[in-house]
């Protein structure tokens, strides 16, 4: 399959903080938006602009190890019926199966899987693609909540090692960004500011 037609997600960022819809800035809490009060409502709206799949982050329990906006991802997978990737805060076993039995199809597995590890990024996909990780989500977090850019380069060096999919994340301000990370490989993009400032639209970007 050519990178021009193969399929590709335009996933919506949905990040809690404190039972409400927030965006970060380079990831730092102290730096954040708040765009709604009723996260559910929200994922509600991206399921009919088109949204094939949502990406739900417990900003609070990625901040303290375990999830602390359960009951808001219980509320969001019983309003919409596309399906939903859960992280942050997941540390266990005993988490990973609390979320698929709730119905979440995807868990992100981040902190937990490469923790005092100083490994090169290209050096850890190679790593776990013997674990059987079918998807990889690759987020610069230097660019996360910037409007500038992907980090074209560091995805490129990734879809050229990774066998699986490649979901890319942090910087994206633009359409002509995302048709630049299908036409390099990508499986999906994240997105999460553009989306919320209305300089993306999701019904467009769907039909990429």
């Amino acid at each position: 399959m050519s990178p021009a037609t193969h399929s590709f997600e335009v996933i919506p960022a949905i990040d809690i903080k404190g039972g409400r819809c927030v965006r970060l800035f380079q990831g730092d809490y102290s730096q954040e938006t708040v765009y709604s009060q009723d996260p559910v409502q929200v994922a509600s709206t991206w399921e009919s602009q088109g949204a094939r799949r949502l990406h739900v982050v417990d900003l609070d329990g990625a901040a303290s190890g375990r999830l602390l906006n359960l009951p808001v991802i219980e509320g969001i997978l019983k309003a919409v019926s596309i399906p939903v990737q859960v992280g942050g805060g997941i540390r266990t076993l005993e988490t990973v199966a609390r979320l698929l039995d709730i119905g979440v199809q995807r868990v992100v597995l981040g902190t937990v899987a490469v923790e005092d590890t100083q490994v090169r990024t290209v050096d850890l996909v190679k790593h776990v693609l013997g674990m059987g990780v079918e998807t990889f989500i690759y987020t610069d977090i230097g660019r996360d909540g910037t409007l500038t850019e992907p980090n074209f380069v560091a995805i490129r060096e990734i879809l050229d090692c990774a066998t699986a999919g490649v979901i890319a994340s942090g910087g994206i301000a633009t359409m002509a960004h995302l048709a630049r990370l299908k036409d390099l490989g990508c499986s999906g993009a994240i997105v999460g500011k553009a989306l919320y400032r209305g300089l993306i639209s999701l019904e467009e970007a769907s039909r990429l």
